[in-house]
């Protein structure tokens, strides 16, 4: 198992219990019910495939689907505790879907964003649904809006001296375009594009827990450190604790409003 796969474990109470509302808001914009076949792509430990799978029940099925074998192997072990038997788990490539079956649903959250064309992927995706079918897809909004996303890496950033973090192409940011994203839907064949926005709250014990969450699971946030003295790296950290005061309460615990989009479509 790698240290990603491990590190979603350990943070995934934190995360599900900010992000589950927009699974919440995927089910709902699709009509998620029992009996429907779903496919949800880049699934990581298999979030909102698990939860999917409960709601189709025995008569439906969910696949999950990742690029990382050891996201899958997570995935596959929570299924099994879970004792869920309709949910399945496989390595693929979202943006290359070899698949031989089609679906009701397709589901995606908080992956699209960091695939290198989107409307080929959507295009796949496109062809692997049941005429009528609906897809839903969720994502960020700017980085201003994100702060979750967004304020460690900034900080860091300007601590050391450094151009503003890239927010574009291969980012949590990548989509945030929302009129755009829902054009590329209408492009790939997809039709009554609705957009919801969502507000997204993650909650913190204390700064220092924010800052941990960071460092586990942001490349961008760790990798301007790399090879700095421990001097400068605590200097960093302290200037992040530091800059997330305005979110915090007066018991230190750390609230973060984020902005969020659910797009849905209807495959004709």
């Amino acid at each position: 198992m790698n240290d990603q796969s491990t590190a979603w474990q350990h943070w995934f109470p934190l995360i599900e219990n900010a992000v589950g509302d927009l699974s919440r808001c995927m089910f709902d914009q699709v009509g998620l019910a029992s009996g429907h076949r779903v496919l949800d792509l880049a699934t990581g430990i298999g979030e909102p495939a698990l939860e999917a799978a409960g709601r189709v029940g025995p008569e439906g099925r969910v696949l999950g689907v990742d690029i990382s074998p050891a996201m899958i192997d997570v995935a596959l072990a929570r299924a099994e505790a879970a004792g869920l038997t309709n949910a399945e788990f496989r390595v693929m490539d979202i943006e290359v879907l070899s698949l031989p079956e089609s679906f009701d649903i397709v589901l995606s959250r908080c992956g699209l964003m960091f695939v290198d064309d989107l409307r080929a992927t959507l295009g796949g995706i496109r062809r692997v649904l049941e005429p009528g079918g609906r897809i839903s897809v969720s994502f960020w909004a700017s980085g201003d809006e994100t702060p979750t996303l967004s304020l460690a890496e900034r900080t860091a950033h300007r601590v050391l001296g450094l151009p503003p973090p890239g927010e574009g192409e291969k980012t949590p940011f990548a989509l945030c375009d929302v009129t755009a994203t829902a054009t590329a839907l209408e492009e790939a064949g997809f039709a009554d594009v609705r957009i919801q926005r969502i507000a997204v709250t993650f909650e913190f014990k204390s700064a220092s827990q924010f800052v941990s969450y960071r460092e586990a699971l942001s490349s961008r946030f760790v990798a301007p450190m790399d090879g700095r003295s421990d001097r400068a790296r605590e200097h960093i950290l302290k200037a992040v604790a530091e800059a997330i005061t305005p979110y915090q309460d007066a018991d230190g615990t750390v609230r973060m409003e984020n902005q969020a989009y659910c797009l849905s479509a209807v495959r004709p």
